[in-house]
C-alpha cells in the first residue's frame, strides 16, 4: 500500500487552482491563505499551482469564490464555512467552484490578526479543495476533511488538526491518477456542504 501511494504521489498531476476577487481580503491574507493550502496538501504529495500558473491538467481547476453566507442563494447548515459545487457550464468542462463565507469565517476568528486569518481562510479553502477532488460529500473522522473541527484550531499556529487521513490521501492521489475520474458527472448532488465548527 505505502509503495503504491509512493508511486502515484511522485505522479500526481498539479491541481491548479483560481482565486476569484474579493475587495474584503488584502493581499497579504490571499498570500498567506494560498502558503497554508500548499503546505496541507504538499504533506501528501499533492502540487498546488495557483491563478496564472494554473493550467489546465488531468486534474480539476478549482475556481475559489468568496461569498457571505447571509446572502447566497444555496441555503447550508448554518455553521457551514463552505460549499463544493461542480460546475454544469459546458464552456467550463473540469471546472469545479468552491465558494467560502467569508461572514460565517470571521465569526470564528479570536482576533483580526491578518495571518490567522490568512491560515483559516487557507484551511477553509483547503477542506472545500479536498471534496472536490475526492468527489465525495461524506466526511471522515479524523484529519482535514472531518465534519467539525474546534473553533480555536483554524487560525492556530501548528497544522496538527489539518491533515488528509489515510483513506482521504489514498481516495485523491487514486481519482488524481484516473484521467476520466474527473470527467464523470454522474455522482453530483449539485453540491456538498463543507466543515462546520464546533464551539
Amino acid at each position: 500500500m505505502l509503495q503504491a501511494l509512493l508511486l502515484t504521489a511522485l505522479t500526481a498531476p498539479p491541481i491548479p487552482v483560481i482565486l476569484g476577487p474579493s475587495t474584503a481580503l488584502s493581499p497579504f491574507v490571499l498570500e498567506s491563505a494560498r502558503k497554508e493550502v500548499s503546505a496541507i496538501y504538499r504533506q501528501s504529495a499533492f502540487p498546488v499551482v495557483w491563478n496564472e500558473e494554473a493550467e489546465p491538467s488531468f486534474a480539476p481547476r478549482l475556481v475559489v469564490l468568496f461569498r457571505e453566507a447571509a446572502s447566497f442563494p444555496i441555503k447550508t447548515e448554518r455553521q457551514a464555512l463552505g460549499l463544493a459545487l461542480l460546475s454544469h457550464d459546458d464552456e467550463l468542462p473540469n471546472t469545479r467552484v468552491l465558494v467560502v463565507f467569508l461572514d460565517r469565517l470571521e465569526n470564528l476568528l479570536p482576533c483580526s490578526c491578518p495571518l490567522a486569518r490568512g491560515r483559516a481562510l487557507g484551511r477553509v479553502i483547503a477542506h472545500e479543495m479536498g471534496h472536490s477532488l475526492k468527489y465525495a460529500e461524506r466526511h471522515s473522522s479524523d484529519g482535514l476533511m472531518r465534519a467539525h473541527i474546534p473553533r480555536l484550531r483554524w487560525s492556530a499556529p501548528n497544522r496538527r488538526d489539518f491533515y488528509f487521513a489515510q483513506e482521504d490521501e489514498a481516495q485523491i492521489h487514486e481519482r488524481l491518477r484516473l484521467k476520466a475520474g474527473f470527467s464523470v458527472s454522474s455522482e453530483t448532488n449539485g453540491g456538498r456542504e463543507g466543515v462546520a465548527v464546533t464551539p
